[in-house]
């Protein structure tokens, strides 16, 4: 796991990272069940939550590994997922695109029920 947003609703842990395995071209989201005595915490599922889609993002460029600390140079990769929750609004993921030389955002539409 590389750079981590969580988000309750409810019983429901949301979690927003990026796995290094993947080159970090992708937010991936995943969900527990907090409802559960903590020794039963479990991860229930895990999809995508955005990638790079357009020439833009990068999304025409070669995928390359995590440098670590910092990105460099017009990379397609995301990271540093970040929850805006608007109250009775939209919930937004905003991320660092492009090598960290853009910002990105996504609307999401996830309900404390959903598993």
């Amino acid at each position: 796991m590389h750079d981590a947003a969580l988000w309750r609703a409810g019983d429901r842990l949301w979690v927003f990272w990026a796995n290094v395995v993947d080159l970090l071209e992708t937010i991936l989201t995943s969900s527990i069940d907090l409802s559960l005595d903590s020794m039963h915490w479990r991860v229930e599922s895990t999809d995508c939550a955005t990638q790079p889609e357009l020439a833009g993002e990068r999304a025409d460029q070669p995928l390359a590994p995590c440098q670590g600390s910092g990105a460099h140079g017009w990379q397609c990769l995301i990271r540093d997922p970040v929850i805006f929750d608007l109250q009775d609004g939209p919930l937004d993921l905003r991320y660092a695109l492009v090598g960290e030389a853009g910002i990105g955002l996504a609307r999401l539409s996830l309900k404390a029920t959903e598993p």
